[in-house]
């Protein structure tokens, strides 16, 4: 979380990336746990490092699941946003316009206010001892930031959290996150 990771940035959908996690998502968060999704048409692309968003999109999803222990929804949504002067003055974000928003959102237990203040900080958890590490949150802070985007947190005791992540809109060519495969048949042996 200290040091910078060697990213490899695409210009991609991030709702495209979203749809291609439901499976893993849903496997992940449970069964007492709804997974929505909802991702707009027509979403601007972005370049970020699609592995990166897939590790904040988990590293989310984990903690809303922890969050939700007797049930709940987490909805997933992606939409295109304008981030004025006054938005990036009061976030201390320096890049105003276009952007695509990604929320992650839970019906949980939600955040109190001191947990609120220190929740990118390195090993500062809420959880019990033995329930979590405090880098999760940190990572997903520095992923942002790396990817030239900036979060928001809202949240209130027992009524859910939201964080909002914006990332740049990225003019240019679509980046196929998974290449297409040739159609070539396997080679086999004669057993």
């Amino acid at each position: 979380f200290s040091r910078k990771q060697i990213i490899v940035q695409q210009i991609v959908d991030l709702g495209r990336l979203i749809n291609d996690m439901v499976n893993m998502l849903t496997r992940m968060i449970g069964e007492d746990i709804r997974l929505e999704t909802h991702t707009q048409k027509d979403l601007h692309t972005v370049k970020v490092d699609p592995t990166q968003i897939h590790q904040i999109v988990l590293n989310l999803a984990a903690n809303a699941r922890d969050a939700m222990p007797e049930g709940g929804t987490l909805t997933i949504e992606t939409a295109n946003v304008i981030l004025d002067e006054a938005y990036c003055d009061s976030h201390q974000y320096n890049v105003t316009g276009e952007h695509v928003m990604l929320a992650v959102t839970d019906t949980g237990i939600g955040l109190s206010e001191e947990a609120r203040q220190h929740l990118f900080e390195p090993f500062y958890t809420s959880k019990t001892p033995g329930k979590g590490t405090g880098l999760g949150l940190a990572s997903v802070y520095g992923a942002v930031k790396q990817n030239d985007g900036t979060i928001d947190v809202f949240s209130e005791p027992g009524k859910g959290t939201c964080f909002r992540i914006y990332f740049p809109v990225a003019r240019g060519e679509f980046t196929e996150f998974f290449p297409a495969i040739e159609d070539k048949t396997m080679p086999s042996g004669t057993e």
